[in-house]
């Protein structure tokens, strides 16, 4: 084999010489960049929407009603998030980054529907088994309603972003945005009925995605999403099925210290927490922004074997996680109290010292997602699993020890603890994975 051929990595048509920071600054000066950052923007746009929609809603219940009844939406969407994330298996990024096709859309439609379905059964079984009582069952159902038809909305953006068609789903969630809290914050104003107000959301949900979103993602793909195409849809079960574990960790992980909080706090403890819990939250979606224009582009780069476009456009969506969590660790230590009292109310404004330690696990949380991106765009699953599950007991323990005398700065605490254990798992297998992939290269 010639010299040139071996010097070649990923099949790229850079040379090893420029490395990878020649590639990132010719990534940044490339027109294709610039569409990337419309699409960024787009994403960006679409995910503020449904941010503010979440904790619009949270607002509401907050300013409406009680610490308690916040409480309960909190446990309850504790309880669903899990379950949810096991059986979603996050196939928006699976069918995102699924650049030669090997599934088909209907695939992706026929096994959200079912699993979605079975997870909605799941939650409502899990509640009744902790012995709750049938309002809080109630709630749980509602709560699993809404991801029901969220689920279904989530693969028909998946499509919009697969076509790099970010400004789809960001009219989608701005619209529902506009209806969702309205329809709510009427409800709760008017009748001050806290089931109402999620039946609304229920309904809200639905209707855009039966009205709206439908006729949205025939713009890149015009065909039907309703045919039933369980032919092959075992095949996506099976490959699918390790990302559901990683989904239900994290978000089990984050379930884990309002579960303590609730065993020695009660209701009043989980709400607290909740309220807080948004401010990560919200970042959390911002930052996805990034991960959701990205993943696509990544998808291309690694599988078209252009190495050094593909660790340099990770390094850069790694840096902008971080300096957004950095970012919002100024915000909140400069302005914790301010915002908490102008959001929620001076009832939560003792707790301002906890937001500095939750924004704290943002930084780690931001750039995790981003090294979760590359994982899967690389198809490294499973250690995922293990990264999500090392999180997890690390969770559990820092919580068992600090929550029943920290209350929820000890939560907080954990939370720090477990996604930075998940970071450091995850980051330590994508290195290995790089370099594995340099020395297979450099054998050919």
């Amino acid at each position: 084999m010639r010299r040139e051929d071996s010097r070649s990595r990923f099949g790229a048509d850079l040379v090893i010489g420029r490395g990878a920071l020649s590639a990132m600054r010719d990534l940044l000066w490339t027109q294709s960049t610039l569409w990337l950052l419309g699409n960024s923007l787009a994403a960006l746009a679409s995910r503020s929407a449904y941010a503010a929609e979440q904790w619009g809603i949270v607002v509401l219940i907050a300013r409406a009603t009680t610490p308690a009844t916040v409480g309960i939406y909190g446990l309850a969407s504790a309880i669903v998030a899990p379950v949810f994330g096991l059986f979603s298996m996050d196939l928006r990024a699976l069918l995102a980054t699924d650049y030669n096709g090997r599934h088909r859309a209907t695939e992706y439609m026929t096994v959200r529907l079912a699993t979605a379905l079975l997870a909605m059964l799941c939650a409502l079984a899990g509640a009744v088994l902790l012995g709750y009582s049938s309002m809080f069952l109630l709630v749980v159902l509602l709560v699993a309603l809404r991801r029901v038809v969220e689920g279904l909305s989530d693969i028909l953006f998946a499509v919009m972003q697969k076509h790099e068609r970010m400004d789809l789903p960001a009219r989608s969630s701005t619209v529902k945005a506009l209806v969702s809290v309205t329809a709510a914050g009427l409800l709760l104003m008017t009748t001050h009925s806290f089931l109402l107000a999620l039946s609304a959301l229920v309904l809200a949900s639905l209707g855009i995605l039966l009205l709206y979103d439908a006729r949205l993602v025939e713009k890149v793909e015009p065909r039907g999403f309703w045919r039933a195409d369980l032919v092959r849809g075992h095949g996506l079960v099976r490959q699918a099925a390790p990302l559901g574990l990683v989904t239900a960790l994290i978000a089990f992980q984050t379930s884990v210290p309002r579960f303590f909080l609730a065993a020695y706090q009660g209701d009043i403890g989980v709400g607290h927490l909740t309220v807080l819990s948004h401010f990560l939250i919200a970042g959390t979606i911002v930052n996805g922004a990034f991960q959701q224009s990205a993943g696509p582009r990544l998808a291309r780069y690694y599988t078209t074997r252009q190495r050094d476009r593909f660790v340099s456009g990770v390094i850069v969506l790694c840096g902008a996680s971080a300096f957004l969590g950095v970012a919002a660790v100024g915000v909140v230590v400069f302005a914790g109290s301010a915002i908490l009292a102008l959001v929620y109310g001076q009832a939560y404004v003792e707790f301002a010292e906890v937001l500095p330690v939750l924004m704290v696990a943002g930084i780690a949380s931001y750039v995790f997602a981003s090294v979760s991106t590359a994982l899967t765009v690389m198809r490294q699953l499973r250690m995922q699993a293990v990264a999500a599950t090392c999180s997890v007991i690390v969770c559990v323990s820092v919580s068992w020890i600090l929550i029943p005398s920290g209350g929820a700065m000890g939560a907080a605490w954990a939370i720090v603890a477990a996604i930075t254990a998940n970071l450091l798992v995850s980051g330590a297998a994508l290195v290995r994975e790089v370099a594995c992939c340099d020395r297979t290269q450099s054998r050919l």
